[in-house]
């Protein structure tokens, strides 16, 4: 799993962005691990394309909402 999440939020401790992983690990421990280093949505492979709206949309109405 990349650092690139766990580092992004300690360098950007108030930003909204929102990371989501797209892996090909699907685990119920590799979720968590993901989630545990800072990313908000998971997506493992094989995805389709509802998959990657779905995030996309969840990531806008979260902002929304905010």
């Amino acid at each position: 799993m990349s650092p690139f999440a766990r580092r992004f939020r300690e360098i950007e401790p108030q930003s909204t962005t929102r990371l989501v992983e797209l892996t090909g690990y699907g685990s119920a421990q590799d979720i968590a691990k993901a989630f545990d280093v800072g990313f908000e949505q998971y997506i493992s492979k094989t995805i389709i394309d509802c998959d990657i709206l779905s995030a996309v949309l969840q990531s806008t109405d979260q902002r929304v909402s905010h």
